[in-house]
């Protein structure tokens, strides 16, 4: 499926959270996938080097090509991708002008195409992209007419073929592209009635396929489209039965696939689509496993692959898809390592590639946690300082420690952690050198250790780190050769181990870390099998298991989590921390659970998420750190709570985390590392705090952990903006201590620049405190500051000189407020209201609520809110949207039926019509926590509560059935 990059995205770009790209394709269709600010990676046949790494040399692990991309495209052999900036970059084959340089020589290492791209596809040998002002252009393959200029010859430099476009997908040898009106076009090779026109006639010019249309994907022969009702057409090729109607009969006319639909994707001879529960659906050629049931068998109706699903991608003979906890699942070829496993393997279930997960490191005694503005706090034991405070007395509560932090680590009595800018920082005891400053002297306050770092773990007199680049560093203890480094010898300054390293955790005497391909490794004590197999000590590293994501060293045993979530164990197991309901050591890792999404092992006892948020523990209780009200020791694992994403084993007490954010405790607590205020040992959990993310439990007794302050930094609303009543009214609630400042923008004229037709031409912005007028602007030129200077601050891009737009600069107190987009002597139009916070994250003061009341309908008459929010934790929102409800405040003319809808990208998150169908007792109780007034039980208005992560999302209002009405969408942004 091929995105474009909507407006929201554009404005909110540089708010974005840094994602990277894996790709790998084998055959006919195109696929993209779309990211902001990120990092491009490449993995699979490189034979033409479309991998452009400069060589031509296959990849079964990813590789970094580039940086700043947000959309990449690969085709039958050769890739496309595009910068931040706009720019198109090209690579791999070119024999047919498919990278538009005017040569057809194969290209190694990417070169640079046009500038101001916004859209790209490739197929199997021709090139599609949309520049900024909508123009389709093509290149390369054209014998059947795929370029759309009404000849057969190719294309080495790009072609004009049509204006106002929107969305393309290329096929192996025909083009679909979707125009900004619904209308969808077809080009190209028609052989198997993939242009659904009713023939198998070629078309060397585009021709209208259908109407209403809002998605499109193109296969190797066949076609999929979604419209704007949620049905899935296709028509084309269907030997393999990838139309799901139940037959292999070619169609040469679309035919209805399933409704309720939210994303498609096409692979070479297979299709992929979402629901809008979540359900993942696949049909068509099974040979490799590319629908992941397990079989290589057919499938001419679509079946079920997986649920919680919010973005799918399929390749050549292979898929991709993401879960909404952030897992990236592969299945089907991988002849040349198209899966990123690290293996040549097919897969004929779904695979664990990668994730986007919070780690969590257990340690002893001392706790850290680090708020999202990134400030590094501590509590617990700090005999040798490992507070880094200069103190070195116990805190019973969280003191501050330091700023900008993102990763910690704590070991026996030192801490170790990670700044947003990969400096690495430690504290606390240095017998050993585990500090890796040189010396052996403890430290009392933080001190620089190393930049450019990525992971970290503290263990017991020994520590281990990995830099960007995956080299695994060590330093510090080594008498049973924990650091790998093939002697017995302490070192006081970091050596380096091995390359390609992706995880890290450093045990009691030894060492535990995960190769970029799957590969478990390990070094050092083994006296228990602690590395899986019965060795006094390990000097250099042995391989111990493969398929391995996750891993988690004790004091004496470990865990490790494979990549279809089945949790192992090893070592020590003499209080029963296997969970086997032995106390014997097993002779090698053995099986403890399954559809486990987290670990962590502490002394003696062990900690694990499943991957319904059910905490489980085993093992030694002597103070209760498995939080069951006893102080009996646990053979087999026993339920603790629900709801958690995140644990961390210490010495005799555990920390973990609650879905909302709490803070739980439970264990020892004599040095006060559950940090209740107290030194009272707790048999079963308490509350630590609230609006937490990651927590880091020391192996005596000191804990830190981070603290969750996502904050909402921006918000805009686009609507069709009338006169009188009809005017567009966002509202906003700000809160406390401090002034929150403010860019405020009424757009109009600069929306020409979006490829949007009759905008406002001259907005005016007025922004009220109650009925009193604060400030307005109706040229954004005529204001007293230097708002472009602002613009360039928060991301937004410039306002053209001379235009009608509106902008302001203001500094609001904390409460409510609203702001007037209105049109200069009552003109109408689209308009873009816009509001980001300067400053985010600089106090404690922000927006807490978004509202927006218009005249809502459907097409141009839909709503639709942005809204970004900022940090590393989730967000709490409550969306409404009120029709009906508006009664109560007089409103004539309202929105008989509104529904609502919640996006991320393309990507529908959740919608409702009637808020009576979703829970309501959960959402009644959420108006009242956001002190909005009820619902009337059985009224038609809308409301939906998620639980977000940091990134950009837009929520739209619409009518469900077609009728205008005065509408009202509201956002709170709950604690």
């Amino acid at each position: 499926m091929v995105f474009k990059i909507n407006m929201i995205q554009r404005l909110f770009l540089k708010q974005l959270i840094f994602l990277a790209l894996f790709f790998g394709f084998c055959g006919g269709q195109g696929s993209t996938l779309e990211a902001a600010a990120g990092t491009l990676m490449g993995v699979g046949w490189n034979g033409y080097g479309q991998l452009g790494d400069g060589t031509f040399v296959n990849k079964s692990t990813p590789i970094e090509i580039d940086t700043n991309v947000m959309v990449v495209s690969a085709g039958g052999g050769h890739s496309l991708y595009v910068k931040t900036d706009g720019a198109l970059m090209g690579m791999g084959r070119n024999e047919y002008g498919e990278l538009g340089d005017e040569m057809f020589v194969n290209k190694s290492i990417p070169v640079a195409i046009d500038i101001d791209i916004t859209a790209i596809s490739t197929g199997s040998y021709h090139s599609l992209y949309v520049k900024a002002d909508g123009t389709l252009m093509g290149m390369g393959y054209n014998m059947y007419g795929q370029l759309g200029d009404g000849t057969t010859i190719n294309k080495s430099t790009p072609i004009a073929i049509d204006t106002d476009v929107v969305a393309i997908s290329a096929g192996s040898y025909h083009s679909l592209y979707l125009k900004s009106d619904g209308t969808l076009m077809g080009m190209g090779w028609n052989g198997y009635g993939q242009l659904g026109d009713g023939t198998m006639t070629d078309r060397l010019a585009p021709i209208v396929i259908d109407i209403d249309v809002v998605a499109i994907s193109a296969g190797s022969y066949h076609s999929l489209y979604l419209k704007s009702d949620g049905t899935l057409m296709g028509m084309g090729r269907n030997r393999d039965g990838q139309l799901g109607d139940g037959t292999t009969t070619d169609r040469l006319a679309p035919i209805v696939i399933d409704t309720d639909i939210t994303a498609i994707s096409t692979g070479n001879y297979h299709g992929l689509y979402l629901k809008s529960d979540g359900i993942l659906m696949g049909m068509g050629r099974n040979r490799y496993g590319e629908l992941g049931n397990g079989t290589q068998i057919r499938q001419s109706i679509p079946i079920v692959i997986d649920t919680d699903v919010m973005a799918v991608s399929a390749g050549g003979y292979y898929s991709l898809y993401v879960k909404t906890d952030g897992i990236l699942m592969g299945m089907g070829q991988n002849l040349y390592g198209q899966l990123g496993d690290g293996t040549w393997t097919e897969r004929l279930i779904p695979i664990a590639i990668d994730t986007d997960v919070m780690t969590v490191s257990a340690g002893g005694a001392h706790s850290l946690y680090v708020k999202t503005d990134g400030t590094l706090l501590g509590m617990g034991r700090s005999n040798n300082g490992e507070l880094g405070d200069g103190a070195i007395v116990p805190r019973l509560t969280p003191i501050e420690i330091d700023a900008d932090v993102v990763a910690v680590s704590v070991g026996t009595s030192d801490s170790l952690y990670l700044k947003a800018d990969g400096t690495l920082k430690g504290m606390g005891y240095n017998l050993y050198g585990e500090l890796g400053i040189g010396t052996q002297n403890s430290q009392s306050t933080p001190i620089e250790i190393d930049t450019d770092v990525m992971a970290v773990s503290a263990g017991g007199g020994h520590s281990l780190y990995v830099k960007s680049d995956g080299t695994l560093m060590s330093m510090g203890y080594n008498a049973t050769g924990q650091l790998g480094d093939g002697t017995k010898t302490n070192q006081s300054t970091p050596i380096e181990i091995d390359t390609d390293v992706m995880a890290v955790s450093a045990g009691g005497g030894y060492s535990l870390y995960v190769k970029t391909d799957g590969t478990l490794l390990g070094m050092g004590r083994s006296n228990f099998r602690q590395l899986g197999k019965a060795i006094a000590n390990v000097l250099t590293p042995i391989v111990i298991d493969t398929d391995v994501v996750a891993v988690s060293a004790g004091d004496e045993h470990s865990l490790y989590l494979k990549t279809d979530r089945t949790l192992m164990g090893m070592g020590h197991n003499l209080r029963g921390q296997l969970g086997n309901g032995m106390t014997s050591h097993g002779v090698s890792p053995i099986v403890i659970d399954t559809d486990v999404v987290a670990v962590s092992a502490g002394k003696d006892h062990s900690l694990y998420v499943k991957s319904d948020g059910t905490l489980m523990g085993m093992g030694r209780n002597l103070r209760g750190g498995l939080g069951d009200g006893t102080t009996t020791s646990r053979l087999t694992p026993i339920v603790i709570d629900t709801d958690v994403v995140a644990v961390s084993a210490g010495r005799l007490y555990s920390l973990y985390v609650k879905s909302d954010g709490i803070l739980m405790g439970m264990g020892a607590n004599g040095s006060g590392q559950l940090g209740d205020g107290t030194a009272i040992d707790r048999l079963t959990p308490i509350m630590v705090d609230t609006d937490v993310v990651m927590v880091a439990t020391g192996v005596t007794e000191s804990t830190l952990y981070l603290k969750n302050d996502s904050e909402v930094v921006a918000m805009s609303v686009r609507s069709d903006v009338g006169s009188g009543a009809k005017i567009l009214i966002p509202g906003m609630i700000f809160k406390g201590p401090d002034k929150t400042k403010l860019v405020v923008r009424g757009v109009g004229p600069g929306l020409a620049d979006y490829n949007i037709s009759g905008v406002l031409n001259n907005p005016e912005i007025v922004i009220y405190s109650g009925s009193t007028p604060i400030v307005s602007n109706d040229d954004w030129e005529a204001a007293p500051e230097d708002l472009a200077a602002y613009f360039q601050q928060v991301g937004l891009p410039a306002l053209a000189g001379g235009s009608k737009d509106a902008a302001a600069y203001l500094e609001l107190d904390p409460g409510a407020y609203t702001m007037h987009l209105k049109g200069v002597n009552d003109g109408t139009g689209i308009g873009l209201a816009e509001v980001y916070v300067v400053d985010a994250g600089s106090s404690d003061s922000g927006l807490v609520a978004l509202s927006a009341r218009a005249e809502v309908g459907v097409g141009a008459r839909v709503v639709i809110p942005g809204f970004v929010i900022m940090g590393s934790g989730s967000q709490r929102v409550l969306i409404r949207g009120v029709g009906p409800g508006l009664v109560a405040q007089n409103v004539s003319g309202f929105l008989p039926d509104p529904q609502i809808a919640v996006y991320s990208s393309q990507t529908l998150i959740d919608e409702n019509e009637d808020w009576g169908d979703d829970d309501p007792d959960t959402l009644s109780a959420a108006f009242a926590e956001a002190g909005l007034p009820a619902f009337t039980v059985g009224s038609k208005d809308a409301a939906i509560l998620l639980t977000l992560p940091p990134g950009t999302y837009t929520a739209h209002i619409r009518s469900s059935d077609g009728t205008l009405g005065v509408g009202l969408l509201e956002m709170y942004f709950l604690d």
